[in-house]
């Protein structure tokens, strides 16, 4: 896997409690070659490719002893591994450790991707820092060059590998030979990445100044509730009148801060109280997409649902002492934490 999928990805199982590291092959070659020129790159360079070689020997010996010495669960070799031949030696490796592989291939010929990407983040890179922009752009441009002179994509000749395949950035993704929930979890992550910054607006806030006019997503915290004039938790209420002057009003409050241009996406719970706070919004004419998505219901309250606070304290109140003394981690009896 190679920048910049690795490093969103070990902040993505991190976020699912799934200990992750990279081990990135450049900043091992860095030690001996801190700022090579694409000619550092030419499969013509014979000492070039032997200190490039030895960089990804030491990131795999690393690699090896971090899972050795039990630190974590997924690990991430970000390198190019462009030819099967150096698939081959990283899959050898890792399986003479009992280490599982899955390759992610990113495969581009956009060219107009590309320079983006080489200007936003390969002009940043250490190995061009304190160079001109456009000398360092140009110079990535002929290290790609160096290395489509040996690239060999994953075809059916590695059809046994465990991989997927990005084609100009998730416009096609190809998987192969997946075979737990982890792999999946990652794939299914890598095919909703996005290179590219987008803003997200909530509701509640209503002074959000983006800082692009990139694709965006609004997402409605209800409007008062009858459950909420009842003190009441959980269940399915209708938005109350105070909630229904708050809908009313979201379309200005939205216009106020979304660029006439952006393509707003609306996402809502599966629940009356969003889908009724919302529904100005999107039946104004700016045809924005609404969609509904359940992981944005309100937890799961199990017995719990449909009383007030002090209901609980009475009926429950070991389950409100529990709560009330590490909520992050509190589930409710026969609901969701």
């Amino acid at each position: 896997m190679a920048d910049p999928c690795s490093h969103p990805v070990v902040r993505y199982l991190g976020w699912l409690s799934i200990p992750a590291k990279t081990f990135n092959v450049g900043s091992y070659r860095r030690q001996d070659t801190p700022q090579p020129t694409a000619d550092f790159f030419d499969t013509k360079n014979s000492e070039g490719e032997r200190l490039r070689h030895a960089a990804a020997e030491a990131a795999v010996t690393d690699m090896i002893k971090w899972f050795d010495d039990g630190k974590g669960i997924v690990a991430i070799l970000d390198a190019t591994n462009s030819t099967k031949a150096r698939r081959r030696w990283v899959r050898q490796r890792c399986q003479a450790a009992n280490i599982e592989t899955l390759y992610v291939e990113s495969k581009c010929d956009d060219e107009a991707l590309i320079m983006s990407n080489i200007l936003e983040v390969k002009t940043t890179s250490p190995d061009y820092k304190g160079q001109d922009p456009e000398v360092a752009a140009q110079d990535f441009l002929n290290r790609i060059r160096n290395y489509e002179k040996v690239y060999q994509t994953i075809d059916e000749d590695e059809k046994d590998l465990t991989y997927a395949k990005l084609i100009n950035v998730g416009r096609q993704v190809i998987i192969n030979n997946i075979k737990d929930y982890l792999q999946s979890r990652v794939v299914y992550y890598l095919m909703n990445l996005h290179i590219k910054p987008r803003s997200i607006w909530l509701s509640r806030v209503s002074h959000v100044t983006p800082p692009s006019c990139a694709p965006a997503n609004v997402l409605p915290q209800h409007g008062e509730s009858e459950y909420n004039l009842q003190g009441k938790i959980g269940g399915d209420a209708n938005i109350s009148p105070r909630g229904e002057l708050y809908a009313r009003a979201l379309p200005s409050l939205v216009a106020k801060s979304v660029p006439p241009d952006v393509a707003l996406t609306i996402w809502t719970s599966t629940l009356r109280r969003t889908i009724q706070t919302a529904r100005f919004l999107a039946a104004s004419d700016k045809n924005y997409t609404k969609l509904e998505w359940k992981a944005l219901d309100e937890l799961d309250s199990g017995v719990c649902d449909g009383l007030t606070y002090q209901e609980i304290a009475e009926r429950y109140p070991e389950d409100f002492a529990a709560r009330d003394e590490d909520k992050y981690n509190y589930r409710y009896r026969g609901g969701e934490s």
